[in-house]
């Protein structure tokens, strides 16, 4: 009745075909070398991965080297000197995600216009098109080098003795630019629309991110007849991140995509810095009696930046008991026939303050033409609420297990029942749009989770 399929105004667009590729390429090469002498040894090597898409102008690549020394300066001092180097460059369609791309592709019916028989993009739903989205060569292009570098100092003076110390510094820089560039769309041989209709735009962005840390650790460790000692102390501590984007739309001229060919009159930018600081002390102690009684005791006293007051720091124990009851004389002889079997349970809690560095605090920014008055678009100042009086999160664990080995350890089962208790969760509470801005940050949250694993 309608003449067959014409590419016109009959389609059959196969939407899988045209978007997925059947196949995509993964490489991964590697080379190490390694040598030295009783005095120094280096190991080094060098690696490259790529991996390509399922869809075009989707693609991942990652080169990186890497430099390990240990240089005995004496019978109880080491010294360590390491040193990488990685980039990552990824790129992908910026007019979606390569998933949602994907999704699209398989399920669009085929009676929706994908491309015409002239070559020309259809208009697919409602202008969404994503053969088009693929092919435009609009992409996003992001570059992240990391660079580490730590020393440490290793001396052993005594017996069972060993303190270590490290600082390591560690920067991630991030470049990710992104070119939004219009598709025309015909269906039925007349023109539909550009999409996106924003028009044409351009968005550069640069992160730097500094981390340092200090690591001082003194680690005892020894055996008095059945009797196993290990003691562990020390303190570890920081992050400093700076943020910029600018962008400009309405490019008219194809090939001359850097930012400044776009409209003055659009430019729009923003910049941020963090900085943040964490403080740690831990220690940790390792005791078993003939094999047979096990225990360990941890704790972390830990202060961040992110909490103000008596609110930064907080203590976080747990410990730990275990009794192998087949190392028991009254057990030989289900040990010599059936296999091991121990018992043990745990508590312990842990605190988490992974919130916005600057929470506690209530801001206030400028927006321009974002609110309406006298039936007109104009500037304004808008506020982000926060709270001064919060504190860590914290999950409370108990565990009860059991270990067991049957037929002369051929069979191994494992039993546990824990308990997850975790309150003061930080979270915003919910509220209606018409409140104008979210609530602060809050302890209020809380979860518990209990079962049984075998």
């Amino acid at each position: 009745k309608n003449g067959g399929v014409d590419q016109i105004n009959y389609y059959d667009t196969d939407w899988r075909n045209e978007v997925i590729k059947s196949s995509a390429i993964v490489q991964n090469y590697s080379v190490g070398v390694s040598g030295g002498s009783e005095f120094i040894k280096v190991f080094a090597s060098a690696g490259y991965y790529s991996q390509d898409g399922l869809i075009d102008n989707n693609k991942f690549s990652r080169t990186s080297l890497r430099l390990n020394s240990d240089m005995k300066i004496n019978k109880w001092v080491k010294l360590g000197i390491d040193a990488s180097v990685r980039q990552a460059n990824a790129t992908s369609p910026v007019m979606d995600s390569p998933a949602n791309i994907i999704g699209k592709a398989l399920t669009m019916t085929p009676i929706m216009s994908g491309i015409n028989a002239d070559g020309t993009y259809g208009y697919g739903i409602n202008g969404t098109n994503p053969i088009a989205m693929v092919r435009t060569g609009c992409t996003s292009n992001s570059t992240a080098p990391e660079y580490i570098i730590k020393t440490s100092l290793t001396i052993t003076p005594l017996k069972g003795l060993s303190i270590y110390g490290a600082y390591t510094w560690k920067r991630n820089d991030g470049e990710t630019n992104a070119f939004v560039k219009p598709y025309d769309t015909y269906e039925n041989g007349a023109f539909k629309g550009s999409f996106p209709t924003t028009g044409s735009s351009m968005s550069d962005q640069r992160t730097k991110q500094v981390r340092k840390q200090y690591d001082l650790i003194g680690t005892y460790e020894n055996t008095f007849g059945k009797n196993y000692l290990k003691v562990l102390m020390g303190f570890q501590e920081e992050l400093n991140y700076t943020y910029l984007v600018a962008g400009r739309k309405n490019y008219y001229y194809d090939g001359y995509q850097d930012l400044n060919n776009g409209d003055a009159a659009t430019m729009t930018n923003s910049s941020a810095r963090h900085a943040w600081a964490m403080l740690s002390y831990l220690f940790r102690v390792n005791y078993s009696f003939d094999n047979r009684y096990l225990f360990e005791v941890n704790g972390r006293y830990d202060g961040t930046s992110r909490f103000i007051g008596n609110n930064r720091w907080g203590f976080f124990p747990s410990v730990s008991l275990g009794w192998r009851l087949s190392e028991e004389n009254f057990m030989q002889a289900y040990k010599e026939r059936v296999g091991d079997l121990k018992l043990r349970t745990s508590f312990g809690i842990l605190g988490n303050q992974s919130i916005g560095t600057y929470d506690r605090f209530t801001v206030y920014e400028l927006y321009n033409n974002s609110y309406a008055y006298n039936n007109q678009t104009v500037s304004g100042a808008g506020f982000k609420l926060g709270k001064d009086n919060l504190t860590w999160e914290k999950t409370k664990t108990f565990n009860v297990g059991v270990d067991a080995s049957f037929f002369n350890n051929a069979l191994n089962v494992t039993f546990d029942y824990f308990y997850k208790r975790t309150s003061d969760i930080l979270m915003k509470p919910l509220v209606p749009s018409v409140f104008g801005t979210d609530m602060a940050m809050d302890n209020i949250g809380e979860m518990q989770n209990q079962g049984w694993d075998l």
